[in-house]
């Protein structure tokens, strides 16, 4: 992920991101604007796909031009102290077909595997820091 564009007076920023999928399916690329609204005891990120001039479509990725996410990170009691919940809503059109039965298990149990391992590193990553301390 790269950041392309930054604006500073609205928090901003326009990123490219490539995302690697499996054979036989074609990675995918956004484009999307960030913004960053940071408040007493959250932080909350909007994004949605644009277009940008130094980025355009190419023929090894699919373009992923229908992105739109909002993710809510809310701190236990200080923003600035360990502890915190987060949100994620999430839509796009990634443009690929996969059988019912796969997106199905994709929402379903997938993505629940993927933030239980997200959770498990993020657990060991602080016990690692712990020690060094």
């Amino acid at each position: 992920m790269r950041i392309l564009d930054t604006d500073r007076v609205s928090n901003s920023e326009v990123l490219h991101w490539e995302v690697k999928f499996p054979f036989p399916l074609s990675n995918r690329d956004y484009v999307f604007i960030r913004r960053c609204v940071v408040l007493p005891r959250s932080i909350v990120v909007l994004s949605k796909s644009t277009q940008h001039p130094s980025i355009p479509p190419s023929r090894h990725c699919v373009r992923v031009d229908n992105y739109n996410s909002v993710m809510i990170v809310t701190a236990e009691t200080d923003i600035n102290k360990e502890g915190f919940w987060f949100e994620l809503v999430y839509v796009d059109d990634p443009k690929c077909n996969l059988p019912s039965s796969i997106s199905s298990w994709a929402s379903s149990s997938g993505m629940m595997e993927f933030l239980a391992k997200v959770h498990t590193t993020a657990l060991k990553k602080k016990q690692q820091r712990d020690h060094k301390v």
